[in-house]
């Protein structure tokens, strides 16, 4: 869905995106800040997240570039890469890029202060693409050093473009772009104090360096060759020293600005050498040849100065069209014109040597108010002025141009007058105006040399020699009125030299007093001393890079690829400017170093060093390397300390303690030895689970394993303590068996003889629920008496628990069985009535009737004793039928038991009342004895 919001605007903060979070998925962040450089475009929409989060990175002090590098490669996509702008992304301020040597074609961006090295700058090559820039900077603070720089050979291709300040390249070839090297504004405000040095810029169809929006910009010991333009000084307050400028197109240096100083530099070939388009410029110690104007000062440029140059072979020395400048103590010789000058004036030029030039001075009708003086002319035509310009000044008390004792007019070779008065200017054939070559006026106090000596002079390059240096000498003697036939040059060092123009060199620094003694054609001599400083060179400390395993020491000879060019080493006197970070430094007495990296540090360390030579001479600022290779170090387990409750269980975090150099902590691999009163788990997460034996409280231990990723393993033991916690007692149930109608009496402990307390608390019972079907009694000491109702069987219970004399166990339950016992059963009394001579029949269940058996039994009857006063049938099932004896009433009874199956009852009786009936007399009697004798008498 489109138009929401996925960026906060206040606090500058949105979301991560995993997609965004690499350098390989366009994701940069080059300040550091957590935050990415460039919006994430969220698919699916047309939204955007303008601050996306990027994970935070270790930033690596230097990265290394190789074009052979790959994935393969250890650090890759870290501190190793084979592009040279993903090393730049991969690194913050301060921080280097060492880039090896090969063809890296891409176009770099610099927007932080870095050090970009190259191994060697012959073969470390940066080659853009396109119309685009090879190198831009736009931080402040960059060094490069050490490359080959090109691009696409267009006109606006540029090899190195510097939009910032404080920014130095040395050491590089650039060439084959349009333009070289370009120094610009920065943020629209002039960039200030760049160096270029020691480079050498060559074959750019446009200009080799252009200064365009920079001040205070050092061009200084470059080679700066075959462009179409050597230097555009576009910018002012900016400074060119000791350059050879050679075979440009068009300009060896183009000055459109003021305030540029062109100091020592060699210009030669070029169309014109120095082109002046500005103002308060110098010129000064330069030699400019074989071009066709050697410097050209445009209309309305004022107040520049050229001083002590050479300009010889050129078409045109000098061609001035603008005012107020000043030319002094220059030569100029084999021109073809010295100084031409047109539509101009209010030039000085004075001091200054024309010799064998075409034509010293031309001033053209253009060019007005002049001012020369002071100069020695020899050539073909010494001058031509068409204008009305000024050819000497007042005579003045000062040493001249031919070593006479007034300034005033010039020296003239082909002048003849005579000087009447002795004060070596001539008084006649007044004013000189070159055979009628200067139309208007002249020079009307020419120099005049009356057998004057020569006058001994001489130049040398380069004008700090070194020991190494091949020093060429320059005869400027002149002889003003001959020539000079004798050179004796004495270089101070025991060697002497005959020829005019000789070459020295100097095996030993020092300050050499050098002298030129010059004879003229007439005898005369003039000797000049000049004191040369000659400096030891110093020696030349050059990179190098070391290679050693993690936490081993590694011995570098650092001074084996150093050398001094003019002695030899003092390996003694190596000196650390900025040690190591990673490690430590101890420097050996023969010249090298040992290096001991910080304990499991891997990775990348560099510091840098001088060297002294044997003159103490200290070198230049030689880096130092290193790579330390990964070594696996085995990882470490250490003991842990656990405590917890009887009965519950622990989560042990074992890893928390645990580490590894390389992977920070290592992996739970196995449980080497399982605890004895418990058991331990391995949880997927890394953690381990401990849970005691059931009760158990006291010590346990277990031993376990951690392993890294390269397989390396350690052991450590978990020593636990169990501390002790009340359990409540368990109590179980209870089975008994008693009689029907019988008492259960259980003495102690009774119900809790099967109950437990781990702890071995005595224990104590609490009824809970009382029996159903009887009554109980229930001691704490677990005896209990429990009744049955009466005549109850089956089954009944109850509950209790066990106290330890804290906690109550779980609830028991006593079971009872009541055993069924046969009950006797009861008979009870019956009773009965009849007439008098009826007989009385009574029906089953008859006597039984009221009779009772408790368990339910099938009862029969018995006789126990028949009736008196009659007679008894009695049947089993309770009937029977009772006849009276005749007549008989009253009452009789007789006697039966119920019988159950098992048991007899009570006796119980049947009485039977018989009801009286008048009956009939009858007569009857008896007698007794029944057989009487007759002895008897007989009772009737």
């Amino acid at each position: 869905m489109d138009n929401n919001l996925w960026y906060n605007t206040t606090i500058r903060e949105g979301n991560y995106w995993s997609d965004f979070d690499e350098p390989s998925e366009g994701a940069y962040d080059n300040n550091s800040d957590g935050i990415v450089d460039s919006p994430y475009y969220i698919p699916g929409g047309s939204n955007v997240d303008r601050y996306p989060l990027m994970h935070p990175t270790i930033i690596p002090s230097i990265v290394y570039v190789d074009d052979d590098f790959n994935s393969s490669t250890p650090g890759w996509g870290y501190d190793h890469f084979n592009k040279i702008q993903d090393g730049i992304n991969a690194i913050s301020n301060g921080n280097t890029v060492f880039v090896y040597s090969g063809l890296y074609e891409e176009n770099l961006l610099i927007n932080k202060s870095i050090r970009l090295i190259g191994e060697n700058f012959a073969t470390t090559i940066i080659r853009g693409k396109g119309d685009g820039t090879a190198v831009h900077i736009i931080n402040d603070s960059v060094y490069i050093d050490g490359f080959t720089v090109t691009n696409e050979k267009t006109g606006t291709s540029v090899g190195i473009q510097i939009d910032s300040n404080y920014n130095k390249i040395t050491n590089c070839s650039i060439h084959h772009s349009g333009r070289g090297v370009i120094i610009s504004m920065h943020g629209g405000v002039g960039s200030i104090y760049n160096n270029i040095s020691y480079c050498r810029i060559h074959n750019n169809t446009d200009s080799g360096i252009v200064l365009d929006g920079c001040t205070d910009t050092t061009v200084y010991s470059c080679e700066i060759e075959n462009n179409f333009w050597g230097i555009e000084a576009r910018s002012s307050y900016n400074s060119i020293k000791n350059c050879d400028i050679n075979n440009n197109s068009m300009y060896g240096i183009y000055v459109y600005s003021q305030e540029i100083h062109i100091e020592n530099c060699r210009i030669s070939s070029n169309k014109i050498g120095i082109g002046i388009n500005g103002n308060y410029n110098r010129v000064t110690n330069c030699n400019v040849s074989a071009s066709d104007f050697g410097i050209k000062i445009f209309q309305s440029c004022n107040y520049n100065l050229l001083k002590d140059n050479f300009l010889y072979n050129n078409s045109y020395g000098v061609e001035i069209v603008g005012w107020n400048n000043n030319i002094m103590t220059c030569r100029f010789s084999n021109n073809g014109y010295g100084i031409k000058f047109y539509s101009t004036c209010r030039n000085n030029v004075t001091t200054c040597i024309f010799r064998n030039n075409g034509y010293g001075v031309y001033m053209h009708s253009t060019s007005n108010i002049n001012c020369i003086y002071n100069n020695y002319f020899s050539n073909t035509i010494n001058a031509i002025d068409n204008g009305i310009n000024i050819w000497n000044i007042s005579k003045t008390p000062s040493t001249n141009i031919i070593g006479g004792p007034y300034i005033a007019g010039n020296y003239w070779n082909d002048y003849n007058g005579i000087d009447t008065n002795g004060d070596g200017i001539g008084d006649t054939n007044l004013p000189y105006n070159c055979s009628g070559n200067i139309q208007q006026g002249g020079d009307y106090a020419p120099l005049l040399e009356s057998n004057v000596p020569p006058v001994a002079n001489f130049s040398y390059l380069p004008l700090n020699p070194t020991t190494t240096d091949v020093i060429q000498f320059t005869d400027l003697s002149y002889d003003s009125d001959g020539s000079i036939v004798n050179w004796t040059w004495n270089f101070g060092d025991g060697n002497i030299s005959y020829e005019q123009n000789p070459q020295h060199s100097y095996a030993d620094d020092g300050i050499y007093n050098v002298m030129l003694t010059v004879r003229d054609d007439d005898g005369a001599t003039d000797s000049i001393t000049k004191q040369i400083v000659v400096s030891n060179v110093p020696p030349v400390a050059a990179n190098d890079t070391a290679i050693t395993d993690e936490d081993t020491v590694v011995i570098i000879n650092i001074s084996g690829n150093d050398y001094d060019t003019d002695g030899t080493l003092n390996l003694s006197s190596i000196v650390i400017i900025n040690p190591t970070i990673h490690g430590n430094i101890i420097v050996n007495p023969n010249g090298t170093v040992k290096y001991t990296p910080n304990p499991n540090y891997y990775g990348y360390d560099e510091f840098n060093y001088t060297i002294e030579d044997d003159d103490g001479a200290i070198s230049n600022v030689a880096n130092v390397f290193i790579t330390i290779l990964p070594v696996n170090d085995a990882p470490i387990a250490n003991d842990d300390f656990v405590s917890l409750n009887e009965d519950s269980y622990a989560i042990i975090d074992v890893l928390a303690n645990d580490s590894d150099v390389e992977d920070g902590i290592p992996e739970l691999n196995d449980i080497i030895s399982q605890p004895s009163h418990g058991i331990a788990t391995i949880n997927p997460n890394g953690t381990i689970t401990y849970e005691p034996d059931e009760n158990y409280y006291g010590s346990d231990s277990f031993v376990y394993e951690v392993i890294d990723s390269d397989g390396a393993t350690d052991t450590a033991t978990v020593y636990i303590s169990i501390l002790p916690v009340n359990d409540p007692p368990v109590a179980n149930d209870d089975y008994y068996t008693t009689d029907e109608d019988t008492a259960l009496v259980v003495s102690a402990p009774g119900i809790l003889a099967n109950d437990t307390d781990v702890d071995g608390d005595e224990l104590h019972a609490i009824l809970i629920s009382n029996p159903s079907h009887g009554s109980l009694v229930l001691n704490e000491n677990g005896s209990f008496v429990y009744t049955p109702d009466e005549d109850y069987n089956g089954m009944d219970g109850f509950t209790y628990v066990a106290n330890d004399g804290s906690l109550n166990s779980n609830v028991a339950t006593v079971y009872i069985t009541i055993l069924p016992v046969n009950d006797t059963p009861i008979a009870n009394d019956d009773s009965y009535a009849t007439d008098e001579d009826n007989t009385l029949t009574v029906n089953a269940p008859g006597v039984l009737g009221n009779d009772y058996d408790a368990d339910g039994d099938a009862l029969t009857a018995e006789l126990v004793s028949n009736p008196s006063h009659g007679s008894l049938s009695f049947n089993s099932n309770g009937s029977f039928t009772y006849i009276p004896d005749v007549n008989y009433y009253g009452t009789d009874s007789f006697t039966y038991k119920a019988y159950d199956g098992f048991a007899y009852s009570n006796i119980a009786t049947v009485t039977i009342t018989i009801l009286p009936i008048n009956d009939a007399p009858v007569a009857n009697f008896s007698w007794h004895p029944a057989n009487p004798t007759d002895l008897d008498i007989v009772q009737f």
